[in-house]
């Protein structure tokens, strides 16, 4: 192209003699047929027309500039913008007013408008001045200037030209109306002329637009309608208006809080035209407005248009990304965009059902979608998104991924790929790929910076760190965190990161927590960093409960708007004993929180610690009615029967037995807990037989451990010597030694048992033997713990001792007792006074020497 302007350049100056003037060029055939061609709208045509003027004409500077700007508008009108441009970049055309305005068309068709408004600012010419103004106001417009372009057209507005002031007048009136309070629009629009039906029109959709932007539906609804009743009996009414007054009827309706009024319209408008121009305006419309009541009415019309395209067969298996190994086609004829568009919504309307075999209908459909339609298709990308994430949901993790992977190798935009793989590093998370995940989302945040998309990148960067805050790799993580370009990422990333670690118990959560409230003491989520704090220093050691309750005391939550704060805040201090009047007004406003059966179940917890235990029996009792199925409910039901207990009334231990005996029939160690408790409380009672006869079914359960089955036994055996049935429970407690692996604690009682069923036999001996088995072998001596120390005890105060005092064995009373002073006894001191006090009353001299030969 540059060669042949070249070579027409130099003809026009060896033969500029003989060259042509403009009026001449205009009279000719071929300029005549030109223009016509561009008239009708066949620029294709017309190119090589113009070519030919321009090479057998020698035409002169003038009509080389005016030819040359024609063939650079006829290449714009065919799609030629690069051809254009290299046309209209001539250099005897820098200064030629009308060439820089189709420059301007040729760049804006590339996408480079701020290049176009360079053009249109050098054009000079008086009566272009106002239409370039025109169009440099639309592209600051359309390039987020509103402002710019509001000044570009304020002079405009009092144009002398009337179709100038026209245009501008309605530019000012769409750029007012993206944004309140739309002052400009209510004053312009009654300055819109109305001499013919499409400026009546025009200026209607114009006035419903601005009930729409003023949330007026009730407005806008009469308005729009009235407009589409008018097209019906008129032809002037622009395509343009029509259309988007229907599309505008369905957001009112939808404003108005019926979506199945605009549902109904959209379906209706396709149905009546089914070679619809505005096919991809509506169905994203439909895709949004999905919902229990628009669903069937989308269904049933979607499967009436996509009926003759659908089908499966069992030789089809090569989708990519599909999980559905059959899909075929039985129709000849390509699919039209209606079709494709139904059967993509419809597949999306499948997977979301809650009926398995819509879901198995909806993935062959999709399967059906990917062979149906082009490869560059911009549904392939959305049904492969939808397709992963049922199969995400389902927790089909690899099917899921293979998805997200199999959209990044289609011309989806970058934005739907940044999407896309976010979710890949959601479901690689998911399959316990941490490191994998966040090379995912670092990968999703260079597309989503491509895109311009800030929200996505800066939640991808974000969730590149939190993917790897289980990882055993921190100095990955504090590289991601040290990258991140804004402060307010970098705070989000310390705070998540200590918010982990604090949820796992972890001691390291407090440099990371107190490093995000000094580097950052006003960021909103500080309370919620030191709620964090408190629970740390409660909940991981080193613990600190003055640390802890000074945080919490100083923190204030809006039960309304943070309740889940506030219910973690009370658990906190229930923890430390306090909160019982904010936990109850917690649980009076909102019993149906997630929270509020714990905070309702520590209360109780909190009040028995307290001594308060009729308050916490009447507590776990409210529990128990108010939350029938909480996981927590059986543990309220044993702790309500132990809180019973401990009130000692007649009617608390009956309501305490009625709640073990329903526990008792359950599996799993509460059940055995309670029939323990159950067992116990019958012997306390005075009824030993039926505890008798409770035991051996008990002792038959498979998943009894062997400390429940040592505390079985201990209670028969007490049981038995009530009853005097003494040979019975030797025998009962036999059986509890012979248990393999039994503790400390149930060995130590069972020996003490056995040592008070021989002194009731009248068998000192043995019985004096099962107290010194203790003494001499089951105490640890270097730290013993409260349970040891607690049989040593009653083995040496209540037994071994007054068994020896009884039988006159002072001396043997003597030397024990002051074997157990010598011991690091918490009771030490009152042996030794014991033991001297045994010396002085029976005059207990010390053992004497044997006498020497010699002596």
């Amino acid at each position: 192209m540059r060669l042949f302007l070249s070579i027409l350049f130099a003809i026009s100056i060896i033969h500029g003699s003989s060259a042509k003037s403009w009026p001449q060029i205009q009279r000719s055939t071929d300029f005549r047929s030109a223009k016509r061609d561009l008239a009708n709208h066949l620029p294709d045509l017309a190119i090589p027309r113009i070519q030919k003027i321009i090479a057998n004409s020698q035409p002169d500077q003038r009509a080389l500039s005016e030819l040359l700007t024609l063939l650079g508008e006829a290449q714009v009108r065919a799609g030629q913008p690069n051809q254009a441009l290299r046309t209209l970049d001539a250099r005897s055309l820098r200064q030629f007013s009308p060439a820089h305005l189709w420059r301007n068309y040729a760049l804006q068709s590339l996408g480079r408008y701020r290049d176009a408004i360079a053009e249109l600012q050098k054009i000079d010419r008086s009566s272009l001045i106002e239409p370039a103004t025109l169009e440099i106001s639309s592209l600051m417009a359309a390039t987020g200037q509103p402002e710019k372009a509001l000044e570009k057209l304020s002079p405009l507005l009092s144009s002398t030209t009337p179709s100038i002031k026209n245009a501008a007048t309605l530019q000012t009136i769409a750029i007012d109306l993206e944004s309140p309070p739309f002052e400009s629009a209510k004053t312009l629009l009654p300055q819109l002329p109305q001499n013919h039906p499409t400026e009546i029109a025009l200026k209607n959709y114009l006035q419903g637009t601005l009930f729409l932007a003023q949330n007026n539906p009730s407005s806008a609804i009469p308005t729009f309608q009235q407009i589409l009743n008018n097209s019906k009996s008129s032809e002037n009414i622009p395509a343009p208006i029509f259309h988007e007054a229907n599309l505008a009827l369905a957001d009112s309706h939808t404003l108005n809080n019926d979506k199945k009024s605009a549902v109904k319209h959209l379906l209706s408008l396709l149905n009546n035209d089914l070679a619809q121009p505005q096919i991809e305006p509506i169905f994203r419309r439909l895709r949004i407005w999905i919902n229990d009541s628009t669903a069937p009415l989308m269904k049933e019309q979607l499967s009436s248009w996509t009926k003759l395209i659908t089908s499966t067969s069992s030789n089809q298996n090569h989708l990519p990304g599909s999980d559905a190994s059959t899909a075929s086609s039985n129709s000849n004829l390509p699919a039209t965009p209606l079709q494709l568009n139904a059967l993509e919504l419809l597949a999306t309307l499948n997977l979301k059902s809650k009926n398995p075999e819509s879901q198995t209908t909806g993935r062959l459909q999709i399967a059906n979608l990917l062979i149906l339609d082009s490869p560059d298709s911009p549904r392939l990308p959305r049904a492969l998104l939808e397709l992963g994430l049922y199969n995400l949901e389902k927790k089909r993790l690899k099917r899921a991924l293979h998805q997200f992977n199999a959209l990044l190798e289609t011309t989806a935009s970058p934005t739907t790929k940044s999407y896309a793989k976010a979710l890949a590093g959601k479901t690689l998370y998911a399959l316990k790929k941490p490191d994998e995940a966040s090379n995912a989302f670092l990968e999703a945040q260079k597309l989503a910076r491509q895109a311009r998309a800030e929200q996505l990148r800066f939640a991808s960067s974000i969730n590149a760190g939190i993917s790897l805050l289980s990882s055993t790799n921190p100095s990955r993580l504090d590289t991601i965190t040290s990258n991140l370009e804004s402060p307010k990422a970098q705070s989000f990333l310390i705070l998540e990161r200590g918010l982990y670690l604090s949820s796992q118990n972890n001691p390291s959560a407090r440099d990371l927590l107190n490093r995000f409230l000094t580097d950052f003491p006003s960021n909103p989520r500080a309370p919620e960093a030191q709620l964090a704090l408190a629970e740390n220093y409660l909940n991981s050691a080193p613990t600190d409960k003055t640390i802890a309750t000074s945080v919490l005391q100083s923190l204030t939550f809006d039960p309304k708007t943070q309740p889940k704060l506030e219910a973690r805040r009370i658990l906190a201090l229930l923890t430390l004993n306090q909160g019982i009047s904010p936990a109850n007004q917690f649980v009076k406003n909102l019993p149906n929180h997630q929270l509020t059966p714990r905070i309702l179940f520590q209360t109780g917890q909190t009040l028995r610690r307290k001594g308060e235990v009729g308050t916490a029996y009447a507590t776990f009792e409210q529990f128990i009615q108010a939350y029938p199925n909480s996981p927590l409910t059986d543990a309220a039901r044993y702790l309500s029967a132990v809180s019973a207990l401990a009130t000692g009334t007649q009617n608390a231990t009956n309501d305490a037995a009625a709640r073990f005996r329903e526990l008792s029939k359950k599996n799993g160690p509460l059940g055995i807990e309670a029939s323990i408790a159950l067992t116990s409380l019958l012997i306390d009672n005075q009824q030993q037989e039926q505890a008798l006869l409770d035991i051996p079914t008990l002792l038959l359960k498979s998943d009894l451990k062997s400390s429940d089955r040592a505390r079985l036994l201990t209670l028969a055996t007490n049981a038995q010597s009530q009853l005097q049935q003494f040979d019975q429970a030797l025998q009962t407690t036999e059986k509890t030694l012979k248990i393999p692996n039994l503790p400390p604690h149930h060995l130590n009682h069972t020996h003490f048992l056995r040592g008070q069923i021989f002194e009731k036999l009248d068998q000192p001996t043995p019985a004096l033997q099962s107290y010194l088995q203790i003494i001499d072998t089951h105490l640890a001596p270097e730290n013993p713990t409260p349970n040891a120390w607690k049989w040593f005890h009653k083995a040496s105060f209540e037994g071994a001792l007054p068994l020896l005092q009884s039988q006159k064995r002072h001396r043997a009373a003597h030397l024990l007792a002051k074997r157990i002073s010598k011991t690091h006894s918490p009771r030490a001191k009152e042996a030794r006074e014991l033991a001297s006090k045994i010396k002085k009353t029976h005059r207990i001299l010390p053992p004497q020497k044997p006498k020497t030969t010699t002596e």
